[in-house]
């Protein structure tokens, strides 16, 4: 018996040390096996040392800063505080000595597109200067396109806005131009125009047939013909007026296609010569005077 417990004593060492190990993992993972009482306030533990601060921080704007002095643009006072859902107008960037103003459009898509606005002349009522209601015309094209154009209708009196097309050719984005131009503080929205020349043509007839907001509109020298014999149809019979370079021979085509989808609703002025879109205003001056005069026969209530 005794040499049966001499040889059991080294098992018996080996025993304890297993079971020791056994109930010091039973105690380390008793919160798992056995878990605590949920306390009313959860608490937490950091699983990994608190980082350094930074000892240098750099404050960079994400855009550099204007070169010259900042304009407030769509973020001014006055486009915050407009309803959910109102046209945002053009918000006036600068304003020349003339007062000839350079403006802001945005359209629906977030982009933002420049112009130059014709506005009336502000006159005091009661103590206060306002600007008149006038009929007001959309030019697409550039300043430097309708030469002196603008300023002709404004002083016949008309609010004139000139939208550069160059960027975003759609006619969605006409549409978005002349809802902006709707709303502008010196434009009567039941009186309005558009006039384009050459590719612009296709923009300004396409956002016309759709919206309504287009009173009247001046081609000059239409050449797609298959997109806007179109369309023709969608802005007829409200009146239309085609100038056109009789030796053209695509801009001559188009506008007879045209004339015959709007027939009595719209009017021709045709030249011969080398001149075509917007360059026949300064080719024939007396052009000018013509366009005028139509819209002041055809541009009322």
């Amino acid at each position: 018996m005794a040499g049966f417990q001499r040889g059991f004593e080294p098992f018996a060492g080996l025993v304890m040390t297993i079971s020791l190990s056994i109930c010091l993992f039973l105690f380390t993972a008793c919160d798992t096996i056995i878990p605590l009482d949920p306390t009313e306030i959860p608490t937490r533990e950091y699983s990994a040392p608190t980082l350094a601060p930074t000892e240098v921080f750099y404050a960079l704007p994400p855009t550099p800063p204007p070169l010259n002095e900042p304009v407030e643009g769509q973020n001014s006072v006055f486009a915050a505080a407009l309803p959910a859902g109102a046209e945002l107008p053009p918000i006036v960037l600068e304003e020349d000595e003339v007062g000839v103003q350079m403006v802001q459009v945005t359209l629906r898509d977030g982009k933002i597109l420049t112009g130059r606005l014709y506005p009336p002349a502000p006159i005091e009522i009661e103590g206060h200067l306002l600007r008149p209601r006038l009929p007001a015309v959309l030019l697409l094209g550039t300043s430097i396109e309708w030469g002196g154009f603008p300023q002709l209708l404004q002083n016949s009196g008309y609010t004139v806005l000139v939208m550069d097309m160059r960027a975003i050719g759609l006619a969605s984005a006409v549409e978005d131009i002349l809802a902006a131009l709707s709303v502008t503080d010196s434009v009567y929205p039941a009186l309005m125009a558009v006039m384009a020349a050459g590719d612009n043509v296709d923009y300004a007839l396409i956002a016309c047939a759709n919206f309504d907001v287009c009173d009247v509109l001046v081609m000059f020298s239409p050449r797609n013909q298959i997109t806007l014999t179109n369309v023709m149809g969608g802005f007829t019979p409200r009146p239309s007026l085609v100038v056109v370079n009789t030796n053209d021979a695509l801009s001559y085509q188009t506008t007879l296609a045209l004339n015959a989808i709007a027939g009595d609703s719209m009017t021709i002025i045709t030249r011969e010569g080398s001149a075509n879109g917007a360059e026949l205003l300064v080719a024939y001056p007396e052009i000018a005077d013509s366009v005028i005069a139509w819209l002041v026969n055809v541009l009322v209530e």
